[in-house]
This record gives C-alpha cells, sequence and structure tokens, in this order.
C-alpha cells in the first residue's frame, strides 16, 4: 500500500514536471521571439511584431506591451517625419521668400549682435560664421554710437518695440549709403528680448529726389524774399551813395573836408557795407544746399535769422510782429539752415493770409496785421508757435493743408510745396507741427522737438 501511494506521487510529481518542463519550453520560445521582434526594431523594422498565442499569462502580457510599444514608437516616428518634411518645406519657402526680397534682411542675436540668418541681399561684402551686423553693414570694430547712428537693437530692447532708423550702410564696393532700419523685437517665455529681425530700405536715391525738391523749394522762398531783401540793401547803398556823392561834390569844388566829417562819412560808409556784406552772405547761405545732418542747434538761431531776413518785408505791409523766446533752450538734433526755410515758409504763409484779409476787408475794424513768435520748453520738448490774424484755414482742408502742391493761392503765388516740405523736415528730426486755426481770425502752426539729451553746445 505504501509501495502504491508512492509510485501515485512519483506518477504525479512527474506529470507535474512534464507540464512544467512544457511551459518553461514554451515560455523559452515565446521569450526568444520576443528578443527577436525587439532586435529587428533597433535594426529599423518597424513592421515585425510578436505573433502566436500562449496560455502562458506572463508571455501574452509581454507580447501585448511588446506589440503597443512599436506601433506607438512607428507612430511616433511617422509623425516626426511629417513634421521634419513640413518643416523643411516651410524653411524652403522661407529661404524662397527671403531669396526673393531686393532688400537686405537680418535675424540678429540681442546679446553679442551676431547674425543668426540673413538673405542674399544683405551680403554687402565677404559673410562669416557669427559676423556682428555693425562688422557686415558699418564695416565697423563695435556697435553703433548713440547720435549719428542710433542702434535700432539698442532702442528695441530698452522699448520693447519695433524702431524705425536711418542708418549709413556700406556696400560691397565701399560705397556708403543711406538706409531705413525697420527692426522688430522676438521675445523669450520671460518677455525678454533675445532677437531682432531687421530689415533694411536704400533711400539714397529718395533722399537725393527729396534734396532736389527741398533746393528748388528754397529758391522759390528766395523768390518771395526779393522784395524784402532789395529794401534792406537799398538802406545801406543809400547811405554809401549819399556819402559818395557828398565826398565828390568837395573833390570837384577843391573844398576841404574837416577830419571829424571825414572820419563820420567812413565810419558810415565801414558801417553799412558790413550790413550790406551781412545780408548778402545769409542769402548765400539760406540758398546752399543742405543735407539731412543732425547737429546741436539752438531753435532761437534759425528762428532769429528768419525773421532778421524777413522782417523789413513784413513792416512795409504794416504788419506788427510780437516775438517772445525763451532763453536758455535746450539744443535740438536738426540743421540750422533747414529749420530757417521751415521758419521762412511759416512767415510767408502769415504774411499771406494776413494780406488776403485785408485786401478782401473781411475784418473787423479794431483788428490788427500782426503775427506773433513763441519759444518754449513745453513738457520736456522745444516747442515754437507761429500765429497770425490772417484769413484763417477752412475746416474741410485742414487735413490737406501738408499734402505736396495743395495750395489755395493763386498760380503765380504758389507752388503748394512750402508746408509740405517744412512738414519733412520736421520728421526729419523727429520733430510734428499742428495746426489750429479759426477761420476769420487766427491761425496758429505749432512746432515741437526733442530736446536733446545732453546739454551739448550749439553749431
Amino acid at each position: 500500500e505504501a509501495l502504491a501511494k508512492l509510485k501515485k506521487l512519483v506518477n504525479l510529481t512527474a506529470a507535474n514536471l512534464r507540464e512544467i518542463l512544457d511551459l518553461s519550453h514554451e515560455f523559452a520560445i515565446g521569450l526568444a521571439e520576443h528578443f527577436d521582434v525587439l532586435h529587428k526594431v533597433t535594426e529599423g523594422d518597424l513592421t515585425a511584431r510578436v505573433g502566436g498565442s500562449s496560455e502562458v499569462e506572463l508571455l501574452e502580457a509581454l507580447k501585448r506591451m511588446t506589440n503597443q510599444m512599436i506601433e506607438s514608437v512607428a507612430t511616433e516616428i511617422e509623425h516626426r517625419k511629417r513634421a521634419e518634411k513640413e518643416a523643411r518645406r516651410q524653411t524652403e519657402f522661407l529661404n524662397l521668400v527671403l531669396e526673393s526680397l531686393p532688400h537686405p534682411f537680418y535675424v540678429i542675436d540681442a546679446f553679442n549682435y551676431q547674425i543668426k540668418l540673413a538673405n542674399s541681399a544683405a551680403y554687402q561684402g565677404p559673410f562669416f560664421k557669427n559676423m556682428t551686423c555693425y562688422a557686415l553693414t558699418h564695416k565697423a570694430e563695435k556697435p553703433c554710437g548713440p547720435e549719428r547712428h542710433p542702434c535700432p537693437l539698442e532702442t528695441i530692447k530698452r522699448t520693447k518695440q519695433p524702431a524705425v532708423v536711418e542708418h549709413l550702410h556700406y556696400d560691397s564696393r565701399g560705397n556708403a549709403r543711406n538706409v531705413e532700419v525697420h527692426g522688430y523685437p522676438i521675445f523669450d517665455d520671460e518677455g525678454n528680448v533675445v532677437q531682432i529681425v531687421a530689415s533694411s530700405l536704400d533711400i539714397t536715391e529718395s533722399l537725393i529726389k527729396e534734396t532736389q525738391l527741398i533746393q528748388a523749394s528754397k529758391m522759390a522762398t528766395m523768390g518771395e524774399m526779393s522784395t524784402g531783401v532789395a529794401h534792406e540793401l537799398n538802406q545801406p547803398l543809400s547811405v554809401i551813395k549819399t556819402a559818395s556823392s557828398f565826398l565828390i561834390k568837395k573833390v570837384r569844388n577843391r573844398e576841404d573836408i574837416k577830419a571829424e566829417i571825414l572820419r563820420t562819412l567812413a565810419e558810415e560808409i565801414d558801417s553799412h557795407v558790413d550790413r550790406a556784406f551781412k545780408i548778402i552772405k545769409h542769402m548765400r547761405e539760406f540758398g546752399r544746399k543742405s543735407e539731412v545732418k543732425r547737429v546741436p542747434v539752438q531753435v532761437n538761431d534759425p528762428l532769429s535769422k528768419a525773421l532778421e531776413i524777413f522782417s523789413r518785408q513784413l513792416k512795409l505791409r504794416d504788419i506788427e510782429v510780437i516775438v517772445n523766446l525763451a532763453d536758455d533752450l535746450p539744443v535740438i538734433m536738426a540743421d540750422a539752415n533747414r529749420l530757417e526755410q521751415v521758419f521762412i515758409n511759416l512767415l510767408i504763409n502769415a504774411r499771406d493770409a494776413i494780406e488776403e484779409k485785408w485786401t478782401a476787408q473781411d475784418r473787423r475794424p479794431d483788428e490788427k496785421k500782426r503775427i506773433e513768435i513763441e519759444s518754449r520748453l513745453r513738457e520736456g520738448k522745444v516747442t515754437v508757435e507761429v500765429s497770425d490774424t490772417g484769413v484763417g484755414i477752412d475746416d474741410a482742408i485742414v487735413d490737406k493743408i501738408f499734402e505736396p502742391f495743395f495750395t489755395t493761392k493763386n498760380v503765380d503765388k504758389g507752388t503748394g510745396l512750402g508746408l509740405s516740405i517744412s512738414y519733412g523736415i520736421i520728421k526729419d528730426y523727429s520733430g510734428t507741427i499742428e495746426v489750429e486755426s479759426v477761420k476769420g481770425c487766427k491761425t496758429t502752426f505749432r512746432i515741437t522737438f526733442p530736446a536733446a539729451q545732453k546739454r551739448e553746445k550749439a553749431v
């Protein structure tokens, strides 16, 4: 009985061992297939899958996990391939767009000025890796200064806003070109400017055409001033003529001339020759061509010169001029010659408006011919106002007066360029011009300029 029980136990154990061996064999085969599939995947075959079925739960779970992982990886790789393909397509399209632009285009690192991206139009000469924007465009060894070449990168970093500045760039032949640089900020997640997208437009030719137009307008203005200048010169010439006639008469009659009289005549002649020379010199300086340059200017100086050369003409027309110029105004960055042209244009318009009103007799009996000129510091800006008691400006046309060739004057009295050119000159120096007018009563032109950051000496 004991032997029978032992035999039964041995047979049962043998059967369990056989089952264990069969399962172990199946598990080993399944595990081998699993590793074979993983090997194929590592070799790049993402179509391989663990197949078959097994009663061993571990093998089934391992199969499902492996196949799901392979399918997930295959899907991710497919998505990445599509994304890379789309990125390449967009990059090619962007490069095509950039290369089609006739103007230079840059992407500049905000910290070290290095050019990260540029189109062919930007290569003004040899281009090297990690080249800076100032080395490429200015042939310089350091960034642009704050005065003659204000750096758009520094302006954008400070304001975090787009900026437009005028620069002097150099082409591949070393020729200077006036360009208008448009810069736009690129921010990181914390709102810091990390890159600048910039494009530049060559405005050299347009500046030349603008200069020619300004010069033509200046010549027309000189024609307007000719009557006043003639009267200004007539007075010293009359004095010189009177003195010379007296001397000639005395010489012809062989009469002695007292030393005191002779000295007085000589001093008068010398004084009026100086005055005539000053007037002619002023006209010559006003008539010369002037470039768009920025130097420290005390705005009262060109304003006073405009009054000096124009005051005689206003006096002949019985126009009272009231002048109130503030002392110790900060300088502005501009060109005195161009500003004088602006002020003379405003005086001409004021004169004509007053003359038109008095010619038409459309005024009150107590009204006076009057031009008021004032300069002052207002809200941190240098402000000049020119007011007149003329016909005023109709509301329907007040928005058009700064347009080129727009004029309400007769053809023989106005070109329509004075105010439009004055507007352009003021804008060149970051200024603004506004007009306030009451029809039939008064007109005021208000010009404002930003004061120079430093108290520089005017030239």
